[in-house]
């Protein structure tokens, strides 16, 4: 696991499932509560397989970790490696 500078993470090494897991122990909430919430945002129906599926695959697209962000009140930012 990365270094946690303050409340910045460094998760270039992190795989979807760890990263996704660690935003919901900081917001303290459930897989199934963010399946909820990703649901209402997108209007859609999203089943709790085909998202487990996705993080254990790895196979989030940049699309969707940037939705999971923002339902969750993260942003991302990019900078370059000293």
């Amino acid at each position: 696991m990365s270094i946690i500078y303050n409340e910045n993470m460094d998760i270039s090494d992190w795989d979807n499932k760890e990263i996704v897991n660690v935003l919901l122990a900081h917001k303290k909430i459930s897989q199934k509560k963010l399946i909820e919430m990703l649901s209402k945002e997108r209007n859609e129906d999203l089943p709790q397989s085909t998202f487990a599926n996705q993080l254990w695959r790895n196979s989030l697209r940049l699309s969707e970790f940037q939705q999971i962000c923002d339902v969750l009140g993260y942003k991302i930012i990019l900078e370059p490696k000293s």
